[in-house]
């Protein structure tokens, strides 16, 4: 489905990167190129020093071991919204690379609840030449999830020897974070 040239919403979507790639791997549409990637040992995380005597539960120290990473690269793959959602050539949305929060539930929304279903708005589209990073997140303008969501992936970015011509990040008017790291 050409949704650009017609101005049709999105249509469906994969759960994972790996729904799309193993979907495609028989046929003659080109399919995703996943590189996994090791993070290495586990992370460990600690209590703030405080004043206080008691520490909010989600500050409370421990060990996280991740699980495996990937970067992807999708041929001809489109990107959409301030949040970056990641759409196949065909137009459906890949939804492990594409995560809405929504801000009055305070709780991440399911794929089938995905803004690019109920917002479309027939966009101008960019189209780069050569290969566009996608370092999006819903939740880039924040610090914390800036420190811990974007620069990772791009860290994951460069070490999997996948070159690129442009990245494409969210718009961030808030954090001069971005332009110190």
């Amino acid at each position: 489905m050409l949704f650009s040239a017609q101005g049709v919403p999105p249509q469906g979507y994969y759960q994972s990167i790996w729904d799309f790639t193993s979907h495609n791997e028989n046929s003659t549409k080109e399919a995703g190129n996943v590189v996994p990637f090791d993070f290495g040992r586990a992370a460990e995380f600690k209590a703030p020093k405080s004043i206080e005597t008691s520490i909010a539960p989600a500050l409370t120290p421990y060990c996280l071991e991740p699980f495996g990473g990937y970067v992807a690269a999708i041929s001809r793959g489109k990107v959409w919204g301030e949040s970056g959602a990641v759409l196949t050539p065909e137009g459906k949305l890949i939804f492990d690379l594409s995560q809405e929060y929504d801000a009055e539930q305070y709780r991440m929304l399911e794929a089938d609840e995905h803004p690019v279903f109920h917002r479309w708005n027939h966009p101008q589209l960019q189209y780069f030449a050569g290969t566009a990073a996608v370092l999006t997140f819903c939740g880039a303008h924040n610090y914390f999830h800036w420190m811990y969501d974007v620069l990772p992936r791009l860290a994951m970015l460069q070490s999997s020897g996948i070159t690129y011509s442009t990245i494409i990040m969210n718009p961030n008017p808030y954090g001069p974070f971005v332009e110190q790291t």
